[in-house]
């Protein structure tokens, strides 16, 4: 969608240029052709140079080098500690049988096995449910219901109790929602410090973490920031009690905000008109370039201010693949003619030539990039590549090298590029076609 983007902002751009309307409807049909010429190789070559050439240059393994990041970044723990993760956590009810146990109070049990994330959700003692407090002492023959990590759950029926299968007991509710962070307490924290604080975290397990479009790695040492999306499970109170703490629970996250999408549409439509009189060629982002930047702002006053503009995931796929196919389809409506035309006149070598100047365009960035990240800033090869991927807003890019280097510690690196490159891109088309008119004049 950046792409139809910087095409709508030059196309824009090429109508405004002071030169004859025959040269404005040629350089029109152009571009597009030209699009649709090098489309192909935008991505492919971008997943080759990440997961092949890239690496190569780099002399890199980028399995060896996600882990020995990941075990870095997690200060050589690897991946231990307290942390909200829980992709594989249970209920389960255990009667009280170690005399050892017996006497000591919830607070306490859940203090031995904080590592994890354990919390008593129900006590039943002589066929009455008693209400959960943490001064509570546990005594033979209570039942307890816990929620925890699947392997802490084998443990504590080792040390604490037989399990037993009560219908009543395990009665329990759960609630799943999805929580953006807006608390200044929260944001700039990592998932282990999170986890650490029983006050929020008690009860609570994360099933995903999204920035953007982008899934975050669920380790101990991710770094929450404010606007992500933490998707958390758990009993209803202690979801709502983690959300207080978090920022905002999107209560209906199926709800499109019609009103919202129409509106920056309609704003984005309006500043497209603006344009800039330099050296006597005006300059503008153009209706696709507006509603882009329009969008950015408006996604980033959402994580400030998450009380508006829900649009779900779902929805929001089906707008970008509704928009993604019917750019593809303009491009070879208008392009087609024209590629027959050029064709006849010009022959396969012109075509051949667009295409080589199209991967010189691609991979020229990529190289510059990578030997000064990795060489001038001494930035690991996962961020490099990592960050190649979101400088090109390529997402098929970042999973071949989720895919190639098996961890998804590259999308730290990602998220920061694809956003300023957004913008870089869109605003790129009028600069561009500014430049060469320059040349051409």
């Amino acid at each position: 969608m950046t792409q139809s983007a910087a095409l709508g902002t030059g196309l824009n751009a090429i109508a405004s240029l002071p030169v004859p309307e025959d040269l404005k409807a040629k350089l029109s049909a152009n571009a597009p052709l030209a699009d649709a010429i090098t489309y192909g190789f935008g991505d492919l070559g971008l997943i080759l140079f990440l997961t092949a050439f890239g690496p190569r240059m780099l002399r890199a393994d980028l399995k060896r080098e996600a882990r020995e990041l990941e075990q870095k970044l997690s200060g050589g723990k690897g991946g231990a500690g307290q942390t909200l993760p829980g992709a594989r956590f249970g209920f389960r009810a255990y009667r009280i049988d170690n005399p050892t146990v017996a006497g000591t109070s919830i607070a306490s049990l859940e203090e031995r096995y904080a590592q994890g994330r354990l919390a008593v959700q129900r006590l039943k003692r002589g066929g009455e449910l008693l209400a959960i407090e943490p001064a509570l002492k546990l005594k033979p023959g209570d039942s307890v219901v816990v929620s925890a990590q699947r392997g802490t759950l084998a443990d504590f029926e080792r040390n604490v109790g037989s399990e037993v299968d009560d219908p009543e007991l395990l009665a329990i509710p759960v609630k799943v929602a999805s929580v953006v962070v807006t608390s200044g307490q929260v944001h700039g924290k990592s998932l282990a410090e999170l986890g650490s604080n029983r006050e929020m975290a008690r009860g609570v397990y994360l099933e995903s973490l999204r920035r953007g479009e982008v899934l975050l790695p669920r380790e101990p040492w991710t770094v929450v920031e404010r606007g992500d999306i933490l998707r958390v499970v758990g009993v209803p109170e202690d979801v709502d009690r983690a959300g207080e703490h978090i920022g905002f629970i999107d209560r209906d996250v199926a709800k499109t905000d019609l009103a919202f999408l129409a509106g920056g549409i309609c704003l984005g439509v309006l500043f497209g008109l603006l344009k800039l009189d330099i050296g006597g060629l005006p300059l503008g982002l153009g209706t696709a370039g507006s509603i882009l930047v329009v969008g950015l702002l408006a996604g980033w006053a959402r994580s400030r201010y998450p009380v508006f503009g829900s649009i779900p995931e779902p929805a929001q796929r089906l707008l970008a693949d509704i928009g993604l196919i019917v750019f593809i389809a303009v491009i070879g409506l208008t392009a087609g003619p024209h590629a027959v035309e050029a064709y006849q006149q010009s022959g396969a070598r012109w075509f051949a030539s667009i295409f080589l100047a199209g991967m010189v365009v691609t991979m020229t960035p990529l190289v510059v990039g990578l030997v000064v990240a990795r060489w001038v800033l001494g930035m690991n090869p996962m961020m490099v590549v990592g960050g190649l991927a979101g400088a090109q807003t390529c997402t098929p890019g970042l999973n071949a090298l989720r895919e190639a280097s098996g961890s998804n510690v590259g999308v730290l690196a990602y998220t920061v590029p694809y956003a300023i490159g957004n913008i870089l891109i869109t605003i790129w088309g009028p600069v561009v076609v500014a430049i060469m008119h320059a040349i051409r004049g």
